[in-house]
């Protein structure tokens, strides 16, 4: 790799980083694309989004405040809207890798594996 390209990339500003690695995603997802069915390229991708950082670093910021010292109500109101976010996401992409197991005749787990996504115990 490029070491200019990887220093470029180091001094991006983190919504520009956000961006650049979605752009990044989609080439990539489009590269791969020819060896599957138009199908399996579009659920590919879509699981493969994942939420925007933002909220990863919202929440994990959130989950660090909650250890030290308790929330405040608009903090715990946060929290909660994005535990349903995560939540609500979390369905969608369980629901996307049924979708592709369906369609290559396997199982949940196998694609699971396949795409080194972790599954939750109670699924």
């Amino acid at each position: 790799m490029d070491i200019q390209l990887v220093k470029a990339i180091e001094s991006m500003p983190l919504s520009d980083l956000d961006e650049f690695i979605a752009q990044a995603l989609q080439i990539r997802a489009r590269r791969i694309a020819p060896s599957f069915n138009k199908n399996e390229a579009d659920l590919l991708f879509q699981i493969g989004q994942g939420l925007p950082p933002r909220i990863w670093r919202r929440y994990e910021a959130l989950n660090q405040i909650k250890d030290n010292r308790n929330l405040s109500e608009s903090e715990q109101s946060e929290m909660l809207d994005l535990s349903r976010q995560i939540e609500q996401y979390s369905f969608h992409r369980l629901q996307l890798m049924s979708q592709l197991a369906n369609l290559r005749k396997v199982s949940l787990q196998n694609i699971a594996d396949q795409l080194g996504v972790g599954m939750p115990k109670y699924v």
